[in-house]
């Protein structure tokens, strides 16, 4: 019956295309095309829809193609709804919250021939809810495309609803024009509407599609109907279904039909500003105008970190990102690809008199089409600024000013002064386009002749009183003086003081009216009148209301954070007490001549920031009176440096929640016999600082769950006060007692009852706990922060986590116990419990428990294996030897050891593993267990030798050793040989002990001595021919080994030869040397003259022999043996007389002469008997 477009995939390639030629990139969030067999479930997510009758109606998928709903034979509303919060991202319910704009294509269709005249009771209506409040579409509040209503010219139109689609009373038109009316009632449409949530911007798109079938509503709905519409109604509310309805009456055959519903959220680049344009009026060239603001959102920006650069138009117009630094530029810097809320600020500076104008832009962030806003303001012609001339003078006075003249309408007055002068309004001034403060002395202005009104009209900057001067508005002669505002958007600022006096009953007026009044300086009401609401008048960050005045009205106004409301001048009557339900920033109470109690009734109930109590003189203010029930929130500190504050009187109930700090130096705090307390409500931590001052009455103080209170070395006290700290609170103290449930010791030292909650947390800083009750001692979370140590006053059973801050824990006679679900944390050398530890296990896992003792850190881990129950294990260590009777060949680390116990459990085995650090094992480590007084040796399974697993009973544990394998001694090798010969010092070259130590001794021989008998590679000192056997004992604990090594300090032989024949040289007759070699066991002659003691030399040389003793040692002896044995000499011829006969007896010497013969060396003569040789 109709042409359509079937197929998800179809649909959503489509809707990409719309979204691409109509907003650029965009995130398809949710789309259903009902093509299927029924209605749930459905779409793109697929989300679960559901099906709601209050008539006779039904709703049904028509040809597996598009919704139907149905209506019957009673008259009643049928709709089908679903969960916003099943479309994807970036989409949320709460719209003004999506980062981009937010499109809704879709189809719709009443077959009805006949308009329909809406949503009341047998009427006929039609609607797509985009977002609604709940899933009833009969009741709260939301957002559709209706058809059907009062109007003349039925058309479709977008709607916002407030109490249910099922009146037309309750539907308040958005966008509405005939356009929309299609050609006949029954003909097929398609939708189009798109949201700004920058701008909370609407627009509605309409296309007829004829009588016949639909067309793509994602493509070619460009018709769009009147214009863009703001509307924020519920845009900030989480808005949480969407669906289809159909309001029908009883006549046969009635549907509403629907289809191709899709929602997308754009991701292009995207910004948004507040507002479209700001004007400035009037403003003196060259100066300042007070500053306007606006904010910006954006989306999508690219890169995803940068800089959103700002721009004014021209020199006539300044930017600011922080108002406080001007520049024709700024940046406003982001990160995420977005920014919420910036603000912008901008200022009116025109060079010169005249119209300016201009358009502010916005570059970066890869943004293609920003947004501009414009900018227009006049600079003053310098005859329209008139600044007062003279000291003490009428305003009437044309000499007054310059140029001379009195300021006649549009004019822009300024006061210049330094001295303090006094202005008469001696007339009823021209309306100004502003007021100007600038000097450094104060302008008193006063009415002469009647009341007198300064109004000032300007879309700028009016009243401007900057932050050096002082203006009073003062009555006179029954007469007031008024500033008031006339026409819109009178920007305002007193950055100075003003002060609203009176005289004689007439009185100084500012009225806040028309303008946007800031005040950053001091606003003081000394008795005169302010007329302002929380629109018109905002006291910034540094901005003071002083109401200086007895009786009367604290101003209306917004008061941002950091602003300051005081009251002075309260004498006996309180001011109007419907002037204190304000929300204020911080409200100070210092009414010195205070004389009459004055109450508040219980109107003042919100402080953001800080209440301070200063005085009150001698009589007391009462924030309540009898039977009233009123509660103060108290955002930041309370401080009472004086004055007497009573919360109630003998009824009612009055309390005050503090998030800050709370601080007493003086005064008195109380309550009346009602109910109320003070409530300690902060997510952060709380002071707790009492100096001075007197808490009395049955005040009751309380930490509230979540709370954290630090009570320093404070004490909370109070005759009959009462404390309580509930589950989830926490309290901290640095007192040295800690806390106590009665007497005059610790932090809280209340006279009434005192409740320490078994669900709190507590953290201590002084040196002790103390001994306040919790019930079955448990506390949440204990914490330990004093560097020098805590010591525990009473048992804990910590819940939650033991947090280990800083020092160590000592229990003494008590114990921490941690139950299964509990923890804990920051344990270190210096951080530990020295005492008695618990945890407790409901199941087979891993604990380790930090303790320690006498400085030493040694924790435990224990680890259950097996478990049946619930098992309290106790730990403590001792720095002691572990009693009891070692194992043989077992040695013991005596300087530790650790008590370890369990309650509750059975069927259990575990694994033990200590701390070892610091000890030197001898052996093979094993884990002793003194069980019952019987010392057994458990074996280690871990590389660090401290882990024993399997264990099946408790009892004291210490580390040792199995000495009997690592015990062993090698006194080295035997030096007997000939190494020793003629030493009477060795090496010697026993094992070094790899546990326990080593020891020589001399076991036979004398005369010797070590040199380090502790010294496996001593020398050993001895008398050299002497043997020793020396010993080498190694000694482990209980555990022992030696070993023998003999020594020889062999002596040397004496060798020597024997000359048996007499002579050692040999000659033709001597041929032969007879020797014998003696002192040795052996011999050994060089020159092959052989291994025997004998031996015979015939040839000459030096003949050596090597005797060797019996041990091998050596000596040796040389003979040199030489030769003659040269042929006899030949002699030549003598020469000499023959006949001697004539020269016998004659006394004459005869003489003979013989040559000489080859080789002789000497000559012997042989004469005859009786002849002499001379």
């Amino acid at each position: 019956m109709t042409t359509r477009i079937h197929g998800s995939k179809v649909i959503l390639s489509m809707m990409i295309f719309c979204c691409l030629s109509i907003a650029g990139i965009a995130q398809t969030v949710f789309t259903d095309n009902f093509n299927r067999a029924s209605i749930s479930p459905g779409g793109t997510p697929s989300l679960t829809l559901t099906s709601v009758n209050t008539g006779s109606g039904s709703s049904t998928i028509s040809g597996s193609s598009f919704l139907q709903i149905n209506n019957g034979g009673s008259a009643g509303r049928s709709y089908v709804h679903g969960p916003l919060s099943g479309y994807d991202s970036p989409f949320t319910g709460t719209l003004a919250n999506n980062q981009n704009i937010v499109t809704w294509t879709f189809n719709m269709r009443y077959n009805r021939t006949t308009v329909p005249s809406g949503f009341d009771n047998g009427n006929y209506g039609t609607a797509v809810v985009l977002a609604a409040s709940t899933s009833t579409f009969t009741n709260g509040n939301g957002y559709a495309v209706v058809y059907g209503g009062t109007e003349a010219t039925k058309r479709y139109k977008l709607v916002s609803y407030s109490g249910g689609l099922d009146a037309n009373a309750n539907i308040t038109d958005i966008v509405t024009n005939t356009a929309a009316a299609p050609a006949n009632p029954n003909n097929y449409v398609s939708i189009r509407v798109t949201y700004n949530p920058g701008t909370n911007t609407w627009a509605l798109y309409f296309r007829d599609d004829g009588n016949s079938a639909w067309s793509d509503p994602s493509t070619g709905v460009n018709t769009q109907i009147g214009s863009n519409t703001v509307n924020s109604t519920y845009t900030g509310t989480a808005l949480t279904n969407f669906g289809y309805l159909f309001n029908y009456s009883t006549a046969g055959g009635q549907n509403a039909q629907f289809d191709n519903f899709s929602v997308s959220v754009s991701t292009d680049p995207y910004l948004s500003a507040s507002v479209s344009s700001l004007a400035f009026g009037n403003q003196i060239p060259l100066t300042n105008s007070v500053a306007q603001t606006f904010t910006i959102n954006a989306a999508n920006l690219s890169p995803a970190t940068g800089n959103i650069t700002v721009d004014a138009p021209n020199a006539d117009f300044e930017v600011s990102n922080d108002g406080s630094s001007w520049f024709s530029s700024t940046s406003i810097g982001y990160s995420g690809g977005s920014i919420s809320g910036a603000t912008v600020y901008v200022r009116f500076t025109p060079q010169s008199a005249g119209a300016k104008s201009g358009n502010l832009t916005f570059t970066g962030g890869s943004l293609s089409s920003p947004p501009t806003v414009a900018l227009t303001g006049t600079g003053q012609a310098a005859a329209n600024i008139k600044t007062w001339n003279v000291n003490n003078g009428n305003w009437n006075t044309a000499g007054s000013w310059t140029p001379s003249g009195v300021p006649v309408a549009g004019d822009i007055v300024r006061f210049n002064n330094s001295n303090n002068i006094t202005v008469t309004v001696n007339t009823n001034p021209a309306t100004l386009s502003g007021l100007q403060f600038l000097g450094s002395g104060t302008v008193t202005m006063q009415p002469g002749g009647g009341n007198r009104t300064i109004n000032i009209n300007n879309p700028g900057s009016g009243l401007n009183i900057s932050s050096s001067s002082t203006v009073t508005l003062v009555g006179a002669g029954n007469n007031d003086v008024t500033i008031a505002f006339a026409g819109s958007g009178n920007y305002s600022e007193i950055s100075g003081n003003l002060n609203l006096n009176i005289a004689s009953g007439d009185f100084g007026a500012l009225n806040t009216n028309n303008s946007n009044t800031t005040v950053t300086g001091t606003l003081t009401k000394n008795g005169g009148t302010l007329t302002s609401n929380a629109a018109n008048l905002v006291f910034a960050n540094g901005g003071t209301y002083v109401h200086a005045m007895n009786g009367g009205a604290i101003a209306t106004a917004t008061w941002q954070d950091g602003s300051t409301c005081r009251v002075t001048g309260v004498t006996t009557t309180v001011p109007t007490v419907a002037s204190f339900a304000q929300s204020f920033s911080n409200f100070e109470w210092d009414c010195t001549s205070q004389t009459s109690s004055v109450s508040l009734i219980g109107n003042l109930t919100t402080i953001r920031n800080n209440f301070n109590m200063v005085s009150s003189g001698s009589a007391v203010l009462q924030m309540a009176i009898s039977g009233a029930i009123f509660t103060v929130s108290i955002g930041g500190n309370f401080t009472q440096s004086g004055g007497s504050l009573t919360l109630n009187t003998t009824s009612g109930s009055a309390t005050v929640n503090i998030n800050g700090n709370f601080t007493m130096s003086g005064g008195t705090l109380t309550r009346g016999s009602g109910t109320g307390s003070i409530n300690f409500t902060g997510t952060s931590v709380q002071q707790f600082s009492k100096s001075g001052g007197t808490i009395s009455g049955s005040m009751p103080f309380t930490v509230k769950t979540g709370a954290t209170v630090d009570f320093g070395t404070s004490v909370l006290d109070g005759t009959s006060a009462t404390f309580t700290s509930e589950s989830g609170s926490t309290l901290i103290t640095s007192n040295n007692a800690g806390f106590s449930s009665s007497g005059n010791s610790g932090s809280i030292q209340v006279g009434g009852t005192r409740i320490y909650n078994n669900a709190g947390s507590y953290e201590f800083r002084g040196s002790n706990t103390g001994t306040f009750t919790t019930t079955s001692n448990q506390v949440a979370n204990l914490t330990f922060n004093r560097s020098a140590g805590v010591t525990i006053d009473r048992d804990f059973t910590v819940t939650g986590t033991l947090n280990l801050q800083d020092g160590i824990v000592t229990t003494g006679a008590n114990a921490i116990t941690v139950n299964a679900s509990g923890n804990i944390s920051n344990a270190s050398s210096s951080n530990y419990i020295n005492g008695r530890l618990n945890q407790v296990y409901n199941s087979t896992s891993s604990k380790t428990f930090p303790i320690g003792k006498g400085g030493n850190y040694r924790p435990v881990t224990l680890e259950y294996l097996t478990l049946t129950g619930t098992s309290t294990v106790s730990t403590e260590q001792f720095e002691s030897a572990l009693p009891g009777t070692l194992p043989a060949n077992t040695n013991l680390f005596t300087d530790r050891h650790w008590d370890v116990s369990q309650t509750g459990g059975s069927a259990f085995t575990y694994r033990l593993t200590l701390d070892a650090n610091g000890y030197t094992p001898n052996g093979d480590v094993v884990i002793l267990r003194n069980q019952s007084g019987t010392v057994t040796s458990n074996p280690t399974t871990t590389p660090n030798y401290t882990n024993s697993s399997g264990l099946n009973a408790f009892g004291l544990f210490a580390l040792g050793s199995d000495c009997a394998a690592a015990t062993t001694a090698n006194a080295g090798p035997d030096q007997t040989d000939a190494l020793t010969c003629g030493l009477s010092s060795v090496t010697l070259a026993a094992n070094t002990p790899t546990y326990g130590t080593g020891a020589w001794s001399i076991i036979s021989g004398t005369g010797g001595s070590f040199v380090d008998a502790s010294d496996p590679a001593t020398n050993f000192n001895g008398v050299n021919g002497n043997a020793y056997t020396l010993r080498w004992t190694v000694t482990n604990g209980n555990c022992s080994a030696f070993d023998d090594v003999d020594i020889t300090l062999n002596a040397n032989p004496v060798a020597g030869i024997t000359n048996n024949s007499g002579f050692t040289e040999l000659t033709c007759t001597n041929t032969s040397v007879s020797v014998t070699a003696t002192g040795g066991a052996t011999y050994s002659w060089d020159n092959g003259l052989g291994n025997n003691a004998n031996a015979s030399i015939t040839t000459p040389g030096t003949y050596t022999v090597t005797v060797t003793s019996a041990a091998g040692c050596t000596d040796t002896e040389s003979i040199v043996i030489t030769q003659n044995i040269t042929p006899p000499a030949v002699p030549g011829a003598i020469t000499g007389p023959l006949d001697v006969c004539p020269h016998v007896n004659t006394g004459i010497p005869i003489t003979y002469t013989s040559s000489p013969a080859a080789g002789a060396v000497s000559y012997v003569w042989a004469v005859p008997p009786g002849a002499t040789i001379q």
